[in-house]
């Protein structure tokens, strides 16, 4: 089946869904609606204002790194935190893409051990991106497109290439490789279905394949179309049209970090996620909202943040003029991304991305809503299972800090 074909039909059977159509059994969970649709178990949820609200410890029970002077070892400041997890013992496993290497840490923030993931004659990370820890406390690290397997003193046990068949398969078939392993050996990536020489002018969404590649690259398994990010150019005089993501852009998230295989997709253009398991069900999960408005302070607060992020000095006067003429949306979408959890619970992160404090919907594996939580800082959660929740706050200094924080029932 070519592409375009494949995408009309995708895009068809979308619809349907999206309408509701067949619905087959229904019933009650906890308070939400549970029905089937032409094979989807659909989980509509009841407001989130009447979720009861998820309280953490009032102080991180682990902080890194620490401000006390004890701690700043070489290794303990960190740069470029791609991913988070927790050994089994309690220590915490940091990807630093900044240093290229693995670090990893005791419960009182102390810098434990550091690995390069190389080996005699053997090269180290170009570019550790995700984590995931195995029994017996064995870290697979992801590494660009390739796998690492280290103990769990940092050092390399094995490494497994990205096979060189899949890469020029997936390639000519326009695949993204920055995709992402799973726990199951699969591997999770996406197409643009959209070829353009140039970007239209004003707000637009390419459409993009998600699929998953089966663990020994033997099919692709199609888990929808969806819609990428919001993008805009802007014309600029005397400049090639100026691309920018506009403040509560509209984009599609994915993450693939539980244990059991499950991925979470949410297409933030609508109060809905989706679930797909490993055993090939899928599960919808809906819940009611209003849109919210973009405040003057939001556009403002985007348009500071913007300016402060570019490198290169000769790129101001493009992007302020791009800024000035940009089109505004008027509502932010509905939410900013989605992670799950390792045992395969959705948390889903409202507001924008210099939301502080960061606010969450937690769901339960099977897609029933547990509550809302706000965690302290610019918090963007990279690890979360039960009772506890492990990320990333950036500070508007640049620093990182990677905090714990275990949850009251």
């Amino acid at each position: 089946m070519t592409v375009p074909r494949l995408r009309r039909v995708l895009t068809l059977c979308a619809v349907l869904l999206a309408a509701g159509c067949l619905p087959d059994r229904s019933g009650r969970d906890g308070g939400a609606i549970v029905r089937d649709s032409a094979g989807i178990r659909i989980v509509e949820n009841p407001s989130p204002a009447t979720a009861p609200d998820l309280l953490v410890t009032p102080l991180p029970v682990v902080e890194i790194p620490r401000s006390s002077a004890r701690f700043r070892t070489a290794g303990a400041l960190l740069s470029g935190v791609r991913d988070v997890a927790l050994l089994s013992d309690g220590r915490i496993v940091v990807a630093n893409e900044g240093s290229k290497e693995v670090h990893i840490y005791g419960r009182d923030g102390a810098l434990l051990h550091s690995g390069n993931g190389g080996g005699p004659d053997q090269p180290g990370f170009q570019r550790p991106t995700k984590l995931m820890v195995l029994p017996g406390d064995t870290i697979l690290v992801q590494d660009q497109y390739d796998r690492v397997w280290l103990d769990d003193t940092a050092q390399r046990v094995a490494r497994t290439p990205f096979d060189q068949g899949a890469y020029i398969a997936l390639r000519r078939r326009s695949f993204s490789l920055g995709g992402e392993w799973i726990a199951d050996g699969s591997y999770l990536t996406s197409a643009n279905l959209t070829h353009r020489r140039e970007p239209p002018l004003g707000l637009y969404r390419d459409s993009i394949l998600l699929v998953r590649v089966t663990a020994g690259y033997r099919a692709l398994d199609s888990l929808g179309v969806y819609g990428g990010r919001e993008q805009e150019a802007v014309p600029v005089e005397g400049s090639a049209p100026v691309a920018v993501v506009p403040p509560g852009a509209r984009s599609t998230t994915w993450s693939a970090g539980a244990l059991d295989g499950t991925i979470v997709i949410g297409d933030n253009v609508r109060p809905e996620i989706h679930l797909h398991h490993a055993d090939g069900r899928r599960t919808w999960v809906r819940w009611p909202a209003d849109p919210e408005a973009l405040t003057d302070r939001d556009v403002e607060e985007y348009r500071l943040r913007t300016m402060s992020s570019l490198a290169n000095p000769e790129d101001v006067p493009r992007m302020e003029a791009a800024l000035a003429r940009m089109e505004i949306p008027d509502e932010k979408a509905y939410y900013y991304r989605v992670h799950i959890g390792v045992d395969g619970s959705p948390w889903v992160r409202l507001g924008t991305w210099w939301s502080d404090p960061t606010p969450y919907l937690v769901f339960t594996p099977a897609g029933r809503l547990s509550g809302y939580i706000a965690l302290p800082g610019r918090f963007t959660v990279l690890e979360a299972g039960p009772g506890y929740a492990l990320g990333v706050v950036h500070g508007d200094d640049g620093r990182e800090t990677v905090r714990m924080y275990e949850l009251e029932r």
